[in-house]
């Protein structure tokens, strides 16, 4: 698939932004935990060696860009900015109760939790879907990460 310049530059310019984001998405660690709980976010916990595995393959861009999985954020983040703009619709305009709109989401089936989790899921299935070379200095020493 080619890409288009528009989209070349721009996976240019916020690779490294991209890369935090998709890391954040998938890693926890103690300190974060502490942070989080402060400011009441959930954050996703690596539960075994795969997920370890595909925290590695992020770390190269070419991979990240080809196998699309910018776009599994980008969609989250998409359906994260919708489920706000509800909830300000619902609390300014429709003057709805913060208990009866904490109710509303936690119903939804757009819910926050939920997002997260299928567009996790869409980027595990992205991330698996072919292995990831990695040059170590060898001749023709590539290795399966």
């Amino acid at each position: 698939m080619k890409y288009s310049w528009e989209a070349t530059n721009y996976y240019l310019n916020n690779f490294e932004r991209i890369r935090e984001e998709l890391n954040l998405f998938l890693v926890t660690s103690n300190t974060f935990e502490d942070l989080d709980e402060n400011i009441g976010v959930v954050r996703t916990k690596m539960k075994n060696s795969t997920e370890q595995a595909l925290l590695r393959k992020l770390n190269y861009g070419w991979y990240i860009r080809r196998k699309h999985a910018v776009n599994c954020v980008k969609q989250l983040f998409k359906e994260m900015d919708d489920e706000i703009k509800e909830v300000m619709i619902c609390r300014y305009l429709k003057r709805e109760s913060i208990v009866r709109i904490s109710q509303m989401i936690h119903r939804s089936e757009s819910s926050v939790e939920k997002m997260i989790y299928r567009q996790k899921q869409i980027l595990y299935k992205k991330l698996n879907s072919t292995q990831v070379y990695g040059n170590y200095g060898k001749k023709g020493g590539n290795m399966i990460l």
